[in-house]
């Protein structure tokens, strides 16, 4: 077969484009395929940034979340706690200009940028219009039983939690100090100070046996409130016949009326 002298500069019809030089191509203002726009990579860039900085302001701040839990909470406790706190105030600052720098950015215009066409693909695949109809011939069984089963749900009364006695501590110059022998002979106690006395709210009966037994024994000036629904009710009845027999009166409040 007879050869030609410049056979080795003839090229097909598709080569042109085949070896087209992509930086050539991206000095035009093109963004080659499978690249990212300028947009783009800037928007990338601000929105690892963004989810970096969150994470760790969301790790300080569980940290010292953490910290103030303890009962004995000090920053001579946590020496790193004044350190964590100016971090995450940092963070904060840092986040926010992240937002705003992210906010600002232009949106992509580029047909051909890469992140455009991903952003394009990964959108949601629209449901039909008309929903496609199913029948169950059970349905009708099946509403029935979770009928019944949510009517059986609304007629469970919550359970109730019985109202506690109160110890009344009288107050003194070592109250501090007696809450913390409390504390630590009986865990913690939520307390609350009204008119010369701390109110110490025991959660359950044992609790208020273990912390009135220990006030006991410690000489602890103290007494108890009993609940509302366990105190005496005082009955005034005015203008009876002064000739009335009150046992009476007695006998019928308490055979005769409801409790």
């Amino acid at each position: 077969m007879a050869t030609s002298d410049d056979e080795e500069t003839r090229s097909c019809a598709g080569d042109a484009s085949m070896q087209e030089d992509p930086e050539d191509k991206a000095a035009d203002g093109q963004s080659v395929p499978e690249l990212y726009c300028q947009s783009c990579r800037d928007r990338t860039h601000a929105e690892l940034a963004l989810r970096s900085g969150r994470n760790r302001e969301r790790y300080f701040n569980e940290e010292i979340e953490t910290m103030r839990s303890h009962p004995d909470f000090s920053e001579t406790l946590y020496p790193h706690y004044q350190t964590y706190v100016k971090d995450v105030m940092e963070l904060e600052s840092q986040n926010k200009e992240l937002e705003g720098e992210l906010n600002s950015l232009p949106t992509c215009a580029d047909a051909n940028c890469y992140g455009r066409k991903t952003a394009r693909h990964n959108q949601v695949t629209k449901s039909p219009t008309k929903p496609i109809e199913i029948r169950n011939s059970f349905e009708p069984l099946v509403n029935e039983t979770e009928n019944q089963e949510a009517d059986t749900q609304n007629n469970v009364k919550p359970e109730q939690v019985p109202e506690q006695s109160l110890l009344m501590l009288r107050y003194n110059s070592d109250y501090l100090k007696i809450l913390e022998d409390i504390r630590k002979a009986c865990g913690p106690t939520e307390n609350k100070f009204s008119n010369g006395l701390v109110k110490i709210f025991p959660e359950t009966q044992q609790k208020h046996t273990e912390i009135s037994n220990f006030c006991r024994t410690q000489g602890y000036d103290f007494h108890v409130i009993k609940p509302a629904s366990k105190r005496l009710v005082k009955v005034v009845i005015k203008h009876l016949p002064p000739d009335h027999d009150v046992n009476n009166i007695k006998s019928f409040l308490k055979n005769e009326l409801p409790c």
